[in-house]
């Protein structure tokens, strides 16, 4: 068996949805409210019917709850379009539901780095 039987059909196909939702949201969705999305992973069910796609922005300025919102409205109201995209895009019998999430990881970070710095120069005095 080679590495690329070893993938899931579901963990190759959310690859390949990452990659095709990268480039249309990037070239294909006019939406202001998305421009500055950055998808960061894409998880597929097992029986390819759904796929969650969790997103968050590459300008940091605008990483604020309500910018995110804006952008999760704006990749909401694209989802048909997307999968529509996808649809002519791709070979499969069926294009995944796709379900849009905000991925909080980098904010959960920098606020851990904030803490561990805070932590570090209060153990200093």
């Amino acid at each position: 068996m080679n590495d690329y039987e070893k993938i899931s059909r579901s963990e190759r196909v959310a690859v390949l949805l990452k990659k095709e939702l990268s480039e249309l949201v990037l070239t294909h969705v006019k939406d202001p409210r998305v421009k500055g999305v950055l998808l960061t992973n894409v998880i597929v069910t097992k029986d390819l019917r759904e796929a969650k796609v969790y997103f968050s922005r590459y300008d940091i300025l605008k990483n604020s709850e309500d910018a995110l919102q804006d952008s999760l409205e704006g990749l909401n109201k694209a989802g048909k379009f997307l999968k529509s995209k996808l649809g002519s895009k791709l070979n499969l019998r069926n294009v995944p539901v796709l379900k849009f999430f905000v991925d909080n990881t980098y904010s959960n970070i920098s606020e851990i780095d904030k803490l561990l710095e805070k932590l570090s120069t209060d153990q200093d005095i």
